[in-house]
């Protein structure tokens, strides 16, 4: 085996890896510096009432749009909303970030997908081209994959806008949730629910990143 072939084969190991590190170094930070509870933080938003979620699912949508990872939004929104309503204002702003971005990679054109988002831009496009709602299903599936990324290239392949919501909103949805239950339950870092959450974003990022870098390269 080259060491290009053993840098492909340990890449989607890897990136999961380094996802999980992330993480539980970000609970211990929030553990050791004694920062507000979620019990406090979810009363300090309650507060707010719907202006209060309508405000955070602009901020994700807006962010959504960036190259900032829409992950660190969903552990965000369990961490202030709890499980079930930081999952309804997760999918609904993820999905709506994502129908944006595709009209707007409609609009700008490959070209400038391309300049700003270099070679896998590029493969990104060449590969929704050849397919539709699997394709789209497939990479909105993997966390580790960049969202805004595919959100882009998908108006910019003119993949059928029927196929690209549907598939945008199944695909994310496992990923998603597993991201809210991180924040809803990341406090409590010794929780079955924490781990269970923990080990099952590792696990679909594993499993997705090594179906999807087999068909797309990424």
């Amino acid at each position: 085996m080259t060491t290009t072939d053993a840098s492909r084969t340990s890449r989607p190991i890897a990136r999961p890896l380094a996802l999980v590190g992330l993480l539980v170094a970000a609970i211990a930070a929030v553990t050791i510096l004694d920062v507000p509870g979620p019990t406090e933080l979810r009363a300090a938003v309650e507060s707010t009432g719907l202006w209060g979620i309508a405000i955070f699912m602009a901020l994700f949508i807006g962010l959504a749009l960036t190259p900032v990872p829409s992950s660190a939004m969903a552990i965000a929104a369990g961490l202030l909303y709890g499980l079930t309503i930081g999952i309804a204002v997760t999918l609904v702003s993820a999905t709506a970030a994502g129908i944006i971005a595709y009209f707007v990679g409609r609009s700008l054109g490959a070209d400038a997908l391309v300049h700003y988002g270099g070679s896998p831009a590029s493969r990104a496009v060449r590969f929704l081209q050849q397919r539709g709602f699997s394709t789209v299903l497939a990479v909105q599936v993997v966390p580790v994959t960049p969202f805004w990324l595919v959100n882009y290239a998908a108006g910019v392949s003119n993949v059928p806008v029927g196929s690209y919501v549907l598939g945008t909103a199944i695909g994310i949805l496992p990923g998603m949730i597993g991201f809210v239950a991180i924040g809803a339950f990341g406090t409590s870092a010794i929780s079955w629910q924490f781990v269970v959450a923990l080990a099952f974003v590792f696990g679909i990022s594993v499993a997705s990143a090594v179906l999807v870098q087999r068909r797309t390269g990424f």
